[in-house]
């Protein structure tokens, strides 16, 4: 199997999950981190939970990121108020395929602008967790519920977007091609949004919340409006398992996220609590809900 350099800008959450897998896999892995994750970095090295022992990840710490250094693949994993900036600092690097991983309702337009034509790959993680004292504790999202996704801009399945899709399965990490990510994104945000302010509204975990069907049906009342939304302005439902979900029955759509919110993926991931996670779920529920973005 062929081994990649790789660069993980942003040791957050999902940066340091995908330093992970890819580290496993022998793959050259470099983490571009600042501040005070920058110094745990340096100090400690990427430490992560697995079968219940503190692990370090075979992985280079890098405080630059040079344009003259070569990647196979660049991932952006920071958080959506700073997509723009990071693709601005990257866009003289030489390195051709830029893979943003980020929550994005409003399409690809200024991305593309900053990083030149044919660069980028729009993508989405499907995993989630917690760093906690410097210890990334994390779990996949079950695949019936959401893979790793990703796909060209123009629907095409390239050669890039299958090595990317070996690069994955071989790492652990399950993932599919989405011939229309635009869509697919925005039917994201509808989905995470509904449930995330749901749980948040409560103000207890996604378990708690499991045991209260009243509470799982007006988050399933919620998803459901987000989806018409997304269903109105001429976009389809992607992927398939979404717009099946959105034509079952109020009941049965309850217990599939019943069943979604006992797992230790929406336990570490749902409602983190945080007020960063909070504001952007938020803000991009009332973009949603405004049609802030082109149809």
């Amino acid at each position: 199997m062929e081994k990649y350099k790789i660069l993980i800008y942003g040791a957050g959450v999902i940066g340091s999950i995908l330093a992970v897998n890819f580290s496993k896999n022998g793959n050259d892995v470099h983490v571009y981190a600042r501040n005070d994750r920058l110094e745990i970095l340096k100090e400690k090295g990427l430490l992560y939970e697995e079968k219940g022992k503190v692990v370090r990840a075979e992985v280079t710490v890098d405080s630059n990121v040079s344009d003259n250094e070569h990647y196979d693949f660049i991932f952006v994993t920071v958080r959506r108020n700073q997509i723009l900036n990071a693709l601005s600092e990257l866009k003289n690097n030489i390195s051709l395929n830029i893979v943003t991983m980020v929550n994005n309702i409003e399409g690809y337009t200024a991305f593309g602008e900053i990083l030149g034509q044919g660069r980028l790959i729009p993508a989405f993680p499907g995993a989630g967790g917690k760093i906690e004292k410097g210890v990334l504790r994390y779990s996949l999202v079950p695949s019936f519920i959401q893979k790793t996704t990703f796909g060209e801009l123009n629907g095409k399945t390239s050669k890039r977007v299958v090595v990317l899709l070996k690069l994955f399965r071989s790492s652990g990490i399950p993932c599919e091609i989405s011939r229309n990510m635009e869509a697919w994104q925005k039917c994201h945000v509808a989905f995470i949004t509904a449930l995330e302010l749901g749980i948040y509204s409560y103000g207890e975990t996604s378990k708690e919340v499991a045991k209260h069907n009243d509470q799982l049906i007006e988050i399933v009342q919620s998803l459901n409006r987000n989806f018409k939304v997304i269903s109105e302005a001429g976009f389809t439902i992607e992927p398939k398992n979404l717009r099946v979900f959105y034509h079952l029955p109020l009941k049965i759509q309850r217990d599939i996220l019943k069943k979604l919110f006992k797992t230790k993926f929406a336990e570490g991931a749902l409602a983190s609590g945080s007020k960063k996670s909070k504001e952007e779920m938020g803000k991009l529920q009332a973009e949603l809900l405004s049609m802030k973005f082109p149809q």
